[in-house]
């Protein structure tokens, strides 16, 4: 049984009044001249870009039948898109498909629609699904894996199947995430500080049986403090350099490269802010190394509670790959986890995303 169906989510600079579609220009050419200003001086080796071979990655190189490009969608001119079709809805235009964002779900079933994916230009994703904020294999075009690379061409949409299984009863938090550009080996610092998130993603709630209770309890929520007056910038989630001695804010101290020895210990901050924001939320905040989870403060996933105008700063260290090379970690959040996004409960459905930052190892 499925009831309450669902939209495509689109990042993209063009803007659209259909229905489905929901826009997001997270930062303006002012602001990212301003971020510019702030970044803390790394000095970086010149070395040769190279990106470590990505494990557990499913390439699709030959699609099965089900597998198509669909003209009833919209084509992007510009941006990437993400999102949800039942195979039955493929022929409707975009306006008169049904909505994905709340999902019931009989106990023992999968959640088995087709996934779309929108290219503005030719592009590589890594697909990945976090189920309750666990990074999850899944079957996608009949192959299951972690990881999941698909070229998307600017023809229309890519529609393949997709099998993500959902186990217990209660309701569960479903993210799908297309990591865009992932083999891009750039340590230019301009690169890497862009406003492009490199990301998109689509967020739903699959609720199993008659419970709508979460399925997961969220560890306790780190609370914020208030953002000092003479800060005016909000990145939303962002890396800073480790503090030592100085007493600077993290927004002097922003972070997109840096670099150390195999294994080398790499002390850094996560610094979230709610500066401007009308509403108390709370953030999710998963870390991928690599595309691959990692935990952050010794937890899956990290909950930050802010007020209007507050801001958190999570010390958190890690050790560097092994690996000889140009390595990549994102912070990937959702706010409000557990709420009915077709209930309005949530402040924004968008799945966002730090700046991905270069770890170069040498």
């Amino acid at each position: 049984m499925r009831q309450c169906r669902g939209r495509l989510l689109m990042k993209t600079g063009l803007r659209s009044s259909a229905r489905i579609f929901e826009m997001c220009v997270f930062f303006d050419v002012m602001l990212l001249l301003f971020v510019g200003s702030c970044i803390s001086p790394v000095s970086v080796t010149t070395v040769t870009p190279r990106i470590p071979q990505v494990a557990d990655v499913i390439r699709h190189t030959v699609n099965s039948k089900q597998t198509h490009i669909s003209s009833a969608g919209q084509q992007l001119s510009s941006g990437i898109g993400i999102g949800f079709i039942w195979p039955e809805e493929d022929k409707l235009p975009p306006s008169e498909r049904s909505q994905t964002e709340e999902i019931r779900l009989e106990k023992g079933s999968s959640f088995t629609p087709h996934l779309i994916l929108q290219a503005g230009q030719p592009t590589t994703f890594l697909v990945s699904v976090l189920l309750d904020y666990h990074q999850v294999e899944f079957e996608l075009d009949g192959q299951r894996g972690l990881l999941h690379e698909v070229g998307v061409e600017p023809v229309g949409d890519l529609e393949m199947p997709i099998k993500i299984d959902i186990v217990g009863n209660g309701a569960h938090d479903l993210v799908i995430i297309g990591f865009a550009d992932p083999y891009n080996p750039s340590v230019d610092v301009n690169y890497r500080s862009s406003m492009d998130q490199r990301l998109v993603g689509r967020r739903a709630v699959i609720i199993v049986g008659e419970d709508e209770r979460p399925t997961r309890q969220m560890p306790a929520s780190i609370r914020g403090t208030q953002v000092p007056e003479d800060i005016q910038l909000n990145l939303g989630v962002g890396f800073a350099t480790a503090p030592g001695r100085s007493n600077a804010h993290p927004s002097e101290r922003q972070m997109y490269v840096t670099q150390g020895s195999p294994e080398q210990q790499f002390d850094y901050q996560i610094w979230t802010s709610n500066l401007g924001a009308t509403r108390t939320v709370e953030y999710a905040l998963v870390s991928f190394l690599d595309f691959h989870q990692i935990p952050v403060k010794q937890q899956q996933v990290l909950s930050l509670l802010l007020n209007p105008n507050e801001e958190a700063v999570v010390d958190n260290a890690i050790n560097f790959p092994q690996t000889i090379g140009t390595h990549q970690m994102q912070i990937v959040y959702v706010v409000d986890p557990y709420r009915s996004i077709h209930r309005k409960e949530v402040a924004t459905s968008f799945v966002m995303a730090s700046p991905r930052i270069a770890l170069i190892v040498k």
